[in-house]
Order: C-alpha cells, then sequence, then structure tokens
C-alpha cells in the first residue's frame, strides 16, 4: 500500500481532530510565520515552572510555539524536544503492552520496531536537552497542547480490552500522527541540525508506519478498525 503525502495529510488531520477532542490543528508548510501569539525559541523561559502550563497550554499553545489562530506556524527546539520525549515514552508505553498481550504477529512485529527506535531516540533527545539547556527535560502536564499531538490515550484501555492488536493500531496511528506534526512544525522553523535530521527521519519512518498500520487494521478489524 502507497501511502502518498496528500493522503497522510488527511490521515493526520482527521487523527488529530480525534485524539484532540475536536480541536482544530494544522501546520503551514513555509510562508510568513510572524504574526503569531507564541512565543519564539530564544525567548523560552526554563524548562521548570508556570510556563508549561496555565492558559497558554490549556489553549493549545505552549512556550517556544509560534501560533496564529489555532495554526502552528514554527516550534523552537526546546519545545519540540519538551514535547516529543514524553510523546516517544507515550509509544514506548503502548508498544510494550502490544508485545506483552498481542495476538496478531505482525502487529507486535510493528511495536517492537516502534519500542527500540523510540527508546533510542529518547536517548538522543534527552541528552541534547541537557547538553544545551544545563537541566533535564520538564515533565508538561497534560493539556489542549498535549492532547493535539496525540497525547491523550487511554493506556487501562489497552491493557483490559480483549482486542489489543486492533486498539494498539487505533491508539498507534493518531499517536504517529502528532509527531509528524511536531516535526512539521519544528522544519517550519530553524531547527540545529541534529534536531532537523531527526525531525526530517520521524516524517520518514512514521509516515511509512502509518500506511503499513491503517493496511493491518483494515485487515483485522473492517470496514472501520
Amino acid at each position: 500500500m502507497i501511502v502518498t503525502r496528500t493522503r497522510l495529510v488527511g490521515v493526520v488531520a482527521a487523527a488529530v481532530l480525534v485524539v484532540g477532542g475536536g480541536v482544530a490543528f494544522a501546520v503551514s508548510q513555509g510562508g510568513d510565520h510572524s504574526g503569531g501569539h507564541g512565543m519564539s525559541g530564544h525567548d523560552m523561559p526554563g524548562g521548570t515552572g508556570t510556563s508549561w502550563s496555565g492558559p497558554m497550554m490549556d489553549m493549545g499553545g505552549m512556550p517556544g510555539m509560534s501560533m496564529r489562530g489555532d495554526r502552528v506556524m514554527a516550534m523552537s527546539d526546546r519545545a519540540f524536544l519538551a514535547m516529543m520525549i514524553p510523546h516517544h515514552r507515550m509509544a514506548v508505553d503502548m508498544a510494550r503492552i502490544q508485545i506483552a498481550r498481542g495476538r496478531e504477529p505482525e502487529v507486535t512485529r510493528m511495536a517492537r520496531k516502534v519500542l527500540a527506535d523510540q527508546e533510542r531516540e529518547i536517548g538522543q533527545m534527552r541528552g541534547w536537552y541537557r547538553d544545551r539547556f544545563g537541566e533535564d527535560p520538564p515533565d508538561i502536564p497534560m493539556s489542549g497542547a498535549m492532547m493535539m499531538m496525540g497525547m491523550s490515550m487511554d493506556m487501562g484501555e489497552l491493557e483490559s480490552t480483549g482486542e489489543p492488536d486492533r486498539v494498539f493500531l487505533r491508539m498507534m496511528i493518531p499517536h504517529h500522527a502528532g509527531a509528524l506534526l511536531m516535526a512539521d512544525a519544528v522544519l517550519a522553523g530553524t531547527p540545529r541540525r541534529e534536531v532537523a535530521d531527526l525531525a526530517t527521519r520521524i516524517v520518514a519512518s512514521q509516515s511509512t508506519e502509518i500506511g503499513e498500520m491503517q493496511r493491518v487494521r483494515e485487515r483485522i478489524a473492517p470496514p472501520l478498525g
């Protein structure tokens, strides 16, 4: 199954609308990044304190995110790392449950790849954050911004369902979509080389995985998965 970029945009948009509870979210693929109400990367405060909570986060914004209305125009390196680390951790947690409970070998193979790739990337990102900002990445509370990035998942359902393969795919597809949105947002800014390289790899690998997961989802749980 070949997934075109056009189709992926549709998958991402639909997935984020579901995960974010109807919050409209889109990433600009270029153009003027000025005029947003978010903070630029160099204005962003430290990773702890009230900057990571409150009305800005609840409305879908966060420090280091440049927005215009409800559209994310760009994301700083710091914001990207601070959000992608817990985003990856959630994927690792889901993958571990699937490996323990899954019945479909193809789905479990996908989960093992997610686990290996994202544990490795977590280690890289944590090291970059400490080296550049002199502190550990922050613990970010759940908020509108987090839900928009595919981070509102019911782990209890995955742990208790009688259909772990179907539920894993239903949860992981929009979760991957959130990673694509963050990757596109940081690439729309001026990321450091290593961050840009990671974001580019995430777009390539997780775009492919979305297509593979949707194909299997359609096979094991038609018509809607």
